[in-house]
């Protein structure tokens, strides 16, 4: 008997074999699916109200009405709809009846968390993160196109021309779904797995009532937190505060003290990224030439030079001590502090400029995603599926 990996559904998070899923199917008879419209009310979406056939169980099908490939995975079963003699295909949770990849659940799976206020680069960043990752010499592959077109076409807009108008991102949540198959030069490195990101706009955790049940179940059960802060965050407060328009802001504490609430992110693998640092090199004397960004990953994750890479971004960008911190850098200390306090100690500190205005044009862009993919390799390496030089 072929063992399937374990994986959680990245919609409800119960535990599932492949061969779990059940299939959607035209019975001729519209009806709500009842486990749909569970999973939405209890998600907050009470005006959930979508029609959808109904759904066949292959446990509850003969042997001959099921189709199995090769590797004894159930890719399709026969339609009770006998005029319609395609298999059925489409792949649903057991549980909740969100539809699955077809290729959910073949290779053991790792959940990201990509955590940040509104504004702050979370979907640039992880458009840098892909941008980068199709350039490498193993294969990154985008799973599914419905479920990560959004991110695949920030990513395509960015990436096309080096100057271009700022991308809207707003609406970008994800999940997205992408394969990891690195093969590195020593077989014995090869691994091969799959991606999922989480993306959602700040404002859905900007306190612990907004948290749902389905965040919190993706940020308890991710594997890794990235998170994402807006560096020009108090200059940009500031600046609210002049215009009237502050306390339409979410600011970092704000996420933070809702996480803090719920309990739900302590001692998580966490990469902290200091974004938009170009917009406040003035303000805290940073000298643009300095070494503080990633650089990029080819064959594997040093941890001395992360860790290396991340006290000296702490020192740089955060102060020393050795002379007296300013507003930016107070306010950047204050949530580091916090950070560490809601996600634990096990934390590396990064920065990037992803995105820098193009002279005087604020209206024009270049895109810098060189590097970008750091951060996200060493998460995985540390939780296991990408290789690391642990040598110390």
């Amino acid at each position: 008997m072929k063992s399937f990996p374990l994986v959680k559904c990245p919609h409800c998070f119960e535990t599932i074999k492949y061969n779990d899923a059940v299939f959607r199917c035209n019975s001729g008879e519209k009806r709500v699916d009842e486990y749909l419209r569970t999973f939405n009310i209890e998600n907050g979406n009470e005006a959930f109200e979508r029609e959808d056939f109904g759904f066949v169980d292959p446990a509850d099908l003969s042997p001959q009405q099921i189709t199995i490939d090769s590797e004894k995975h159930i890719t399709g079963v026969e339609n009770p709809n006998l005029a319609m003699h395609l298999p059925l295909q489409q792949r649903l949770c057991p549980y909740c009846h969100n539809e699955l990849l077809r290729s959910f659940g073949k290779k053991e799976t790792r959940y990201i968390a990509v955590v940040g206020v509104p504004n702050s680069g979370k979907t640039t960043y992880l458009a840098a993160v892909n941008n980068s990752m199709r350039r490498k010499s193993w294969n990154w592959i985008s799973l599914n196109s419905e479920k990560s077109s959004p991110l695949d076409i920030v990513t395509d807009l960015y990436s096309a021309n080096q100057i271009k108008t700022k991308v809207a991102t707003e609406s970008i949540q994800g999940p997205y779904f992408y394969s990891l198959n690195y093969a590195g030069e020593n077989t014995k490195e090869s691994m091969e797995s799959h991606i999922v990101f989480f993306d959602v706009p700040g404002e859905f955790y900007s306190n612990a009532d907004k948290i749902t049940n389905s965040l919190a179940n993706f940020l308890s059960e991710a594997d890794g937190i990235i998170f994402i802060v807006n560096s020009a965050e108090e200059l940009e407060y500031q600046k609210a505060i002049q215009d009237g328009s502050s306390k339409k802001l979410i600011r970092v504490n704000d996420i933070l003290e809702a996480f803090e609430q719920a309990g739900i992110t302590k001692n998580k693998k966490t990469a902290i990224i200091f974004n938009k640092i170009d917009l406040i090199e003035d303000e805290i004397g940073l000298d643009p030439r300095l070494a503080i960004f990633p650089r990029p990953t080819d064959r594997i994750i040093n941890e001395q030079e992360i860790d290396e890479l991340s006290r000296n971004t702490v020192s740089l960008i955060l102060g020393d001590g050795a002379a007296n911190p300013n507003s930016t850098q107070i306010a950047l200390n204050r949530y580091m502090k916090k950070i560490t306090q809601v996600f634990g100690t096990d934390c590396r500190v990064f920065a990037t400029r992803l995105i820098r205005e193009c002279g005087n044009d604020s209206d024009s862009y270049v895109f810098n995603s060189d590097g970008a993919e750091t951060p996200f390799l060493w998460l995985l390496s540390k939780i296991g599926v990408f290789p690391v030089d642990g040598a110390r």
